[in-house]
């Protein structure tokens, strides 16, 4: 993206590395210009600016006002707004290709909106399910993945023990031996959509666990990509996720010191809360 003194611009537009859009985008500078990987300007805000006017180069003349009407402009980005105007660029071929990202961002829109509407709608029936509470109570696992891994077991009585239930989430692979050789692979019979809630959660609850980050930095010393040292650690936490069903107690961290005699002690400080 050529900013306005001819030079090449930082990252280039977020819409085109968002859509892929190969002409007439690539050449329209924009105020949301993503600054690092966590940065939040390629978002329903953006998304918003985008669609307040029908046409692309329009975005251009939005006054002040206006801007302050979008839900969530903020300060911030009404004035990054107001130093992108003055120096718009945009290419001939925004003519026809404007109306088809514009179309784009408001059905992005109107699926968060739907998203948003199904996850108001899981709360309360996750709140029915002991399976997606007693899951909920681990780091990092929200209500809605809580509730997605919940629908997707149905209930641990389908399972025979925990070893059959991490292959169903694909935490687990099968072994295989033959004479002197021995290997391992994927199961076929995985769940799909409880795999991937599962991953993103493990990923989460990473963050919020130091002694499950330990673990992970622990696979990943040992040579293991990152999947498969979450996969290593997702093993870990469904043989915890199977104890507390079976003793109805929730995941809870405490300090070595404060651990009782319960047996239920998992890598020294996880443990399930009585």
């Amino acid at each position: 993206m050529p900013s306005s003194n001819g030079s090449p611009g930082v990252g280039g537009c977020w819409w085109t590395r968002r859509c892929g859009w190969s002409t007439g985008c690539r050449r329209i500078s924009t105020p949301f210009v993503r600054d690092s990987p966590r940065s939040p300007a390629p978002s329903t805000t953006s998304l918003r600016f985008l669609t307040c006017r029908d046409a692309l180069p329009k975005l251009a003349r939005v006054q002040t006002r206006s801007l302050a009407k979008i839900r969530g402009i903020g300060k911030t980005y009404t004035e990054r707004i107001r130093t992108w105007q003055p120096r718009a660029q945009f290419a001939p071929e925004v003519a026809y290709v404007g109306p088809m990202i514009v179309a784009d961002a408001r059905r992005i829109l109107e699926l968060i909106e739907q998203i948003e509407a199904l996850e108001a709608a899981c709360a309360p029936i996750a709140e029915g399910s002991e399976l997606a509470g007693r899951i909920d109570s681990i780091p990092g696992f929200g209500p809605i993945t809580s509730a997605e891994l919940a629908g997707e077991i149905g209930t641990l009585e389908r399972f025979p023990s925990e070893a059959s239930l991490a292959l169903y989430v694909g935490m687990a692979c099968l072994s295989h031996q033959s004479g002197q050789r021995s290997y391992a692979r994927a199961s076929r019979q995985v769940n799909r959509r409880a795999k991937a809630a599962l991953m993103i959660a493990l990923a989460r609850h990473i963050e919020q666990v130091p002694e499950s980050k330990a673990y992970y930095d622990r696979k990943r010393t040992e040579g293991k990509q990152h999947n498969q040292a979450l996969r290593a650690l997702g093993r870990h936490l469904i043989r915890v996720v199977w104890a507390m069903i079976h003793h109805q107690r929730n995941y809870e961290i405490r300090t070595p010191t404060a651990l009782p005699q319960t047996g239920l002690v998992h890598d020294s400080k996880h443990v399930l809360a009585a």
